[in-house]
């Protein structure tokens, strides 16, 4: 038999309360998915607090890590550290309303795993920012020898023709 992932928790043995689960997801959990969009994944720390009442599971995410990314402006390879929370509401009724920033997933009473791949995917994936810049070294002494030196404004000759205009209109 296969062994399960740790982002995939059996939920139809639990009682009611909470429960709380922690892993480790190394590089090798993007293999499931496209790397298009994140290549490479040093590590990530999930923390899953499930609390099961008879009507519903209430769940909430931390996700801390870090990925290897390249500065924009440099191109130096630098680690992106990110801390990320989650929430989803799973609904065994269809009709529960929710506050509309948390997200809401019916399943049925018979559902034995709820798989989070997806979602700390996803998460992760958020985290990466447009502007891959990192704060904490500057680019200057990277950037500099390629850089053009400054250009000289116009002179003041070009203005001439333009102030002769402005005069005979006067």
């Amino acid at each position: 038999m296969q062994k399960r992932p740790p982002y995939i928790i059996e939920i139809l043995s639990l009682k009611e309360g909470e429960h709380h689960f922690e892993f480790t997801l190394k590089d090798e959990f993007l293999d499931q998915f496209s790397r298009k969009y994140i290549e490479t994944l040093h590590e990530a720390q999930i923390k899953v607090v499930l609390q099961k009442s008879k009507r519903m599971i209430d769940s909430h995410l931390w996700i801390r890590g870090s990925l290897p990314l390249q500065c924009d402006r440099c191109l130096e390879p630098y680690d992106h550290l990110f801390e990320e929370q989650l929430r989803i509401i799973f609904s065994y009724d269809r009709s529960f309303k929710g506050e509309k920033a948390i997200e809401v997933r019916y399943i049925a009473t018979h559902e034995r795993f709820l798989d989070f791949g997806q979602d700390i995917y996803d998460v992760i994936c958020l985290s990466v920012p447009q502007r891959r810049v990192p704060d904490f070294h500057d680019c200057e002494d990277f950037i500099a020898p390629y850089r053009k030196p400054a250009q000289k404004t116009y002179s003041p000759h070009y203005w001439q023709p333009l102030k002769e205009l402005l005069n005979k209109n006067a």
